[in-house]
């Protein structure tokens, strides 16, 4: 029969590599690149070139997927903030999760409506009515997407830089953040993508590049900024909580 020598060992929780907050930081750093986020000549040619049809089936995605993705970044940052709290663990109450069936259920009804209407006055051969529906639909589809970039999604980094920030409070720590400032002033070339598209006879045109300067601005620009400073922010709370600790995260933002 096999013998077994059990020997004791005495493990430091503190001196140990913390697996999640490296994903945490990790995942803090790293880009969207995944994510269409295109520039003004581009956004401006699949507009015009398909009337539309690929920025309204390709924007609303694309937006989704990148909500997707920094939820889960900003969900698993405050998870494991509370799990490396010298206290007990707050309840976690993200404001993305509150019910939106209701209007999930709306759009999801009105679109097909639409297209419907369109075909059905195009085969009568209503060609103005036809245009003037699908520019109305297009209008209010890329304001929609505009307003939810310019207040529910900053809500949702502004509640997550404020996590960040109560919680290096909790040890002694001040940290400082960027949050977004919400203003909307259309830029130079997306200025020109709306006019143009105006002048072409797509008046949609200049919500479409409100919308798509808004996406780039989360997806690449003032949120990457932001983003990276979490991270920073969080190697820096672990390294207070658990001195002598392996630091979290890539090494290039040990000097951060």
């Amino acid at each position: 029969m096999a013998s077994f020598d059990v020997v004791s060992m005495t493990m430091l929780p503190d001196a140990r590599p913390d697996g999640l907050g490296e994903g945490v930081v990790w995942s803090l750093t790293r880009s969207f690149d995944v994510i269409t986020q295109s520039r003004p000549r581009r956004a401006f040619l699949d507009a015009v070139l398909t009337l539309g049809i690929f920025p309204a089936i390709e924007f609303p995605k694309s937006w989704r997927d990148f909500l997707y993705l920094e939820r889960d970044q900003f969900e698993s940052m405050v998870d494991w903030l509370d799990r490396t709290s010298p206290g007990d663990a707050r309840r976690r109450v993200f404001p993305w999760k509150r019910a939106r069936r209701a209007r999930s259920s709306a759009s999801a009804l009105i679109r097909p409506v639409v297209v419907a209407l369109v075909v059905v006055l195009m085969c009568l051969h209503w060609w103005v009515w036809a245009g003037i529906v699908w520019n109305v639909a297009l209008s209010v589809l890329f304001f929609r997407l505009a307003s939810e970039m310019r207040h529910a999604h900053r809500a949702d980094v502004r509640w997550a830089v404020r996590r960040v920030h109560a919680a290096a409070r909790e040890v002694g720590l001040t940290v400082h953040l960027i949050e977004t400032d919400g203003k909307v002033v259309l830029e130079r070339h997306w200025l020109l993508v709306g006019i143009a598209m105006a002048l072409l006879g797509q008046p949609w045109g200049m919500a479409y590049a409100l919308a798509g300067q808004l996406r780039r601005r989360a997806v690449r620009d003032d949120g990457q900024a932001v983003r990276a400073a979490m991270a920073r922010a969080c190697r820096q709370i672990y390294l207070a909580r658990h001195p002598g600790a392996a630091p979290p995260g890539p090494g290039r933002l040990a000097d951060a």
